[in-house]
């Protein structure tokens, strides 16, 4: 089983709003449940979790256009 989309959407920071429009898009890969819930995996979640974390890291180092 995966985390819920409000779960997930605490976990890396953003709205489920935001995840959703990801999920649509193919950023992140969501099934429904029975239902009809978006879940996610949680290992993709913590991926995702990373790279927005890794962006936001670049955009404080000084000289860093972001």
């Amino acid at each position: 089983m995966g985390m819920i989309a409000s779960q997930a959407a605490r976990e890396i920071g953003v709205s489920t709003r935001t995840l959703a429009g990801w999920a649509d898009s193919g950023r992140i890969k969501a099934v429904r449940s029975a239902g009809n819930w978006r879940l996610y995996d949680e290992l993709d979640v913590q991926r995702l979790k990373q790279v927005m974390q890794k962006r936001q890291d670049a955009r404080l180092q000084p000289g860093v256009r972001g």
